[in-house]
């Protein structure tokens, strides 16, 4: 599945991953210097994603929301691979598999509920997944952004179930801290909701029959064969017509 880090001129700011062949989901604070008073990208900034396949990607900011802080980027290219939804339970395990570096560990643990109304670090009310982590790293900061996959009971992961936003703190302060330390409670925006108000679906798996008409196409025009299309062609012409390929709209 497509994951990497994002950067906003070469600097390095969080993880997002593809819901598409050129969607991307982050948290909002990842992408927010790119930024202008209207949530725009500015002018001359420039967005990439850093694929974990060595791949790089040109991207362009979409829909953000600041109470869930999540958004959406559009990528220059398409992407091969990317995650798809599933709907969280209380009390499932689930993991975050990215590296903000390369020594950074995995992430996994249990579901405490999918559900919580909280008030998060930048003072807004939103309704969000509470997440027990089993690794004790002391700072989380970095894997914001990154989707959290659903595990079956063998361990599997079979989808994704929302999006990394915020860690949890103590409730109590240390004397010479500037900020209470990290508790191993994470905090994740749940799918439905993210998509819900960014107006966006995610993608459908790539029709097989329209990849190898695809194919059969490219075949043609490399070897510069003009020739009557066979019915089934035009049978699968007509299911590209329909959008069978990718399905996803964005509410603009």
């Amino acid at each position: 599945m497509t994951i990497g880090r994002i950067s906003i001129d070469k600097v390095v700011k969080g993880i997002g991953f593809a819901i598409g062949p050129r969607l991307v989901l982050t948290a909002r604070h990842v992408v927010v210097d790119a930024m202008d008073e209207s949530d725009r990208q500015k002018v001359g900034c420039k967005v990439e994603l850093h694929a974990a396949d060595g791949a790089t990607y040109d991207a362009e900011l979409g829909t953000s929301n600041r109470r869930l802080d999540v958004a959406s980027l559009y990528l220059g290219a398409d992407v091969t691979t990317w995650f798809k939804e599933a709907r969280p339970q209380d009390g499932v395990g689930w993991r975050v598999e990215s590296r903000p570096s390369a020594d950074d560990p995995m992430l996994t643990g249990h579901i405490t509920t999918f559900e919580r109304p909280l008030v998060t670090e930048t003072g807004e009310e939103a309704v969000l997944m509470q997440l027990h982590v089993e690794q004790s790293l002391g700072d989380y900061s970095g894997y914001s952004g990154s989707p959290v996959q659903y595990l079956t009971a063998e361990g599997e992961p079979t989808g994704f179930i929302g999006i990394l936003i915020e860690q949890g703190r103590w409730r109590i302060n240390t004397p010479g801290m500037r900020l209470p330390p990290v508790s191993n409670v994470l905090y994740a925006v749940p799918i439905h909701s993210a998509l819900e108000m960014l107006g966006i679906e995610s993608a459908t798996e790539p029709d097989p029959e329209l990849k190898r008409y695809k194919q059969y196409k490219k075949w043609m025009k490399r070897l510069k064969v003009v020739e009557a299309e066979p019915e089934a062609d035009k049978s699968l012409l007509r299911e590209a017509e329909k959008e069978v390929l990718f399905r996803y709209v964005f509410g603009e």
